[in-house]
């Protein structure tokens, strides 16, 4: 009996009218019950065709003869057993899931560690883990969250295990090739065309085609590689399919290539490229003008690039902002800077002009000695404009106070700088760098050097390579030799031709020909092919040491047939002050007829060298006549 609700309570059983409680138990609560629990124990009930409530409902469903076992829906506790179609993806899942942690983000062993367990758990699965779209949108969030890592390069490694898998059904085909754009367009932003080509015949491998999206991304790291004739190879393989809208060439093709030309300032290509743009019937984009007005401004020719905005004006297009953009810098790098702040009021009445627009002028105005004050007031110019500064912004004021040799002002800019939230990175260091530099002064360096690691920014071979210039600058070659090392070892950068251009300029400061003549044969076996301005500072280093035969065997590879450069002024002024500074006069003077032959005009240096080699063979009267 139950307790009864009167004063004082007691037992309810010899009450007269009291209600008697049941004490059998209910049996079909003990059969749900039962059937809650078998799932989890793994053991089938053997009940068949028995009913079972569902849940919000007041009806009764029944399965047919010979159906399975009771299962609940809408959220109960008892789950249907996951079928095939759910159990394809666990591996897929689990490996996209575990790459985008924090931890293993991080690391490049978790990485590996979570690769080999995925594919230790696809080999159990029944079904391949490649069949889901689920998988893909997960693996495409993690491939775009590891190109912001450290370890972007495990991207190759993420796509070669789902590669490895069996062969994802034809629906699929267009999400599959989306996961490896992504990937070659990782590769590409980090300028590695050898993995991208890897991801091309792995995607090749998988029974993908390929359209305009995987040509383009291989253009783009053809092009930030340095491979502009393997980029060109791409686009004519793309003109073998004509007007084909899915493989041919249209505007985004040609924009993608004039963007590689852009990226590495050449104008008669972009000419030539814009010629067969036009030759095809293409119409012109804003995106494609950007690029060729870029070309225009990296080369010096501003009229150019004002025919290329006027043309896209008379086609019926409109510039946009980065149009825009990309033409007042090429009018600041041809000199024209009223013509540029005109432009920057002609835009008013299109398109309201953004950060991005004055950081374009004030960082052209950088280039004029009579115009650099006025890049200082760039943050105030955009706090009366209303608009929010950028970390582009505050390295346009740091490079003005580096060309005016202000270190205070770029002082207390970098502390106001670190009360904000924006990421510092090689924009913000690179200045600051150059300007610890100026006098030479390591500690000052490796103190803002210590910077970059307070602020946690990725040591990238750019940042490497101004701490290198700074170095170089100052003539610290142990100090330079010694960061070469530390980035090939410490951190797997790869060094460019900046990086052994930098160190070469430390050998040259110091006068050790010898050195920089190593450290230009480490370049050619590294793969790096070095440029003219390399051979001219292992020149000037042999003038600086007065190495003559240094100097003769330097100078007779670049007049080789087989020399991939050429002897230009600067090389003819090293080599005949490396002369000069041993007395050899009758050897300067027949460098000047020859430099004369070739097509090219004396300028002070010649001449300084020629004097300077008179009054080394005490040859007053000659050096006077100079």
């Amino acid at each position: 009996g139950g307790s009864g609700s009167g004063s004082g309570g007691g037992s309810s059983a010899g009450k007269p009218g009291a209600r008697r409680r049941r004490s059998v138990r209910n049996p079909h609560r003990a059969r749900r019950q039962k059937d809650e629990l078998m799932p989890i124990l793994n053991v089938s009930s053997g009940r068949r065709g028995q009913g079972s409530r569902r849940r919000g409902t007041g009806r009764r469903s029944t399965t047919g003869s010979g159906g399975g076992r009771d299962r609940r829906s809408g959220g109960g506790r008892l789950q249907a057993k996951p079928s095939p179609s759910e159990r394809d993806n666990a591996a897929g899942r689990k490996l996209a899931q575990r790459l985008r942690s924090p931890a293993c983000l991080a690391s490049q062993a978790c990485v590996d560690e979570a690769v080999a367990a995925a594919a230790a758990a696809a080999a159990k699965e029944s079904a391949p883990p490649r069949a889901s779209a689920t998988v893909l949108r997960l693996l495409t969030d993690t491939v775009d969250e590891l190109k912001e890592t450290r370890h972007w390069q495990q991207v190759v490694r993420v796509l070669a295990w789902y590669a490895a898998q069996p062969r994802a059904p034809p629906s699929l085909a267009s999400q599959e090739r989306r996961l490896w754009v992504r990937a070659m367009n990782t590769c590409a932003r980090h300028g590695d065309a050898r993995r991208a080509e890897r991801l091309l015949q792995s995607m090749q491998e998988c029974g993908l085609e390929c359209d305009k999206l995987v040509n383009t991304a291989m253009m783009n790291a053809y092009g930030k590689a340095g491979e502009v004739e393997q980029a060109e190879l791409m686009f004519r393989r793309m003109e073998r399919y004509g007007s084909d809208p899915q493989r041919g060439v249209d505007v985004t093709a040609v924009g993608c290539l004039m963007h590689v030309y852009a990226q590495h300032k050449l104008f008669e290509p972009s000419m030539k490229l814009l010629a067969k743009a036009r030759a095809l019937g293409l119409r012109p984009n804003a995106k494609l003008c950007s690029s060729l007005v870029k070309v225009c401004g990296d080369t010096y020719r501003p009229q150019s690039a004002a025919a290329v905005v006027q043309w896209l004006r008379d086609e019926g297009g409109s510039p946009n902002e980065a149009l825009y953009n990309a033409y007042i810098h090429a009018l600041c790098k041809g000199g024209m800077y009223a013509e540029a702040e005109a432009c920057l009021e002609d835009m008013k009445e299109d398109t309201a002009p953004s950060t991005r627009t004055f950081n374009s002028l004030y960082a052209g105005l950088n280039g004029s000695a009579t115009m650099v004050a006025r890049s200082k007031q760039l943050l105030e110019v955009l706090d009366a404009a209303g608009l929010m500064p950028t970390v582009v912004s505050y390295g346009i004021v740091l490079q003005a106070c580096a060309l005016t040799n202000d270190w205070e002002a770029a002082f207390l800019l970098k502390q106001r700088l670190d009360r904000t939230a924006f990421r510092q990175g090689p924009k913000i260091f690179g200045p600051l760098l150059a300007l610890a530099g100026v006098d030479a002064d390591a500690q000052r360096i490796e103190e803002v050097w210590s910077w970059v690691e307070q602020a946690g920014c990725q040591r990238t071979v750019e940042l490497y390579g101004a701490l290198l210039r700074s170095l170089g600058d100052g003539g610290h070659v142990e100090a330079a030799e010694r960061t070469i090392v530390e980035m090939e070892q410490d951190y797997g950068q790869r060094g460019n031709k900046i990086i052994y251009t930098s160190l070469m300029r430390a050998y040259e400061r110091r006068g050790d020909a010898r050195g920089a003549q190593r450290v230009l044969q480490r370049m050619q076996d590294k793969g790096v092919v070095p440029d003219t301005i390399c051979y001219n500072i292992a020149l000037s280093a042999c003038a600086k040491g007065a190495d003559v035969s240094l100097g003769e065997a330097i100078m007779a590879e670049m007049s080789s047939p087989l020399s991939p450069v050429e002897a230009d002024l600067v090389s003819y002024n090293c080599y005949m002050m490396a002369m000069a500074n041993t007395g050899r006069w009758e050897t300067v003077e027949q460098l000047l007829v020859e430099l004369e032959t070739k097509g090219m005009n004396a300028d002070e240096f010649t001449y300084v060298a020629l004097v300077r080699a008179y009054l080394n063979a005490n040859m007053l009267e000659n050096a006077v006549q100079v």
